[in-house]
């Protein structure tokens, strides 16, 4: 497995894993959930920490999208993340989310 791979037992787990590997090197990192595990949500929460280290934001992948160390991409599959290089993935899938909280 070519990537760090951190599973997240919670959302504040998460966030705190997402915001330790903003400051830390560059390079890619994925949110991965099946959905409803808060990945826009955290990136929402996040948003000025996100800016401040010069990441971009992918909210979905296509075809033709190329990811470089600057994104951060939210996907709910294992098959988007590139195993061609080093990245981080923050798998996100023991838990639910919701507005009010966890659940």
């Amino acid at each position: 497995m070519p990537y760090h791979y951190y599973q997240a037992s919670s959302y504040e787990n998460a966030r705190d894993i997402l915001l330790e590997l903003l400051q830390s090197e560059q390079k890619t990192i994925y949110l991965l959930g099946s959905g409803g595990n808060g990945k826009s949500h955290l990136i929402n929460e996040c948003m000025e920490k996100i800016k401040d280290s010069g990441r971009n934001i992918l909210h979905e992948l296509h075809d033709n999208v190329e990811v470089n160390d600057s994104h951060i991409v939210a996907i709910n599959d294992y098959s988007y993340i590139n195993n061609d290089k080093l990245t981080n993935v923050i798998d996100m899938n023991e838990f639910v989310y919701s507005v009010n909280g966890q659940v």
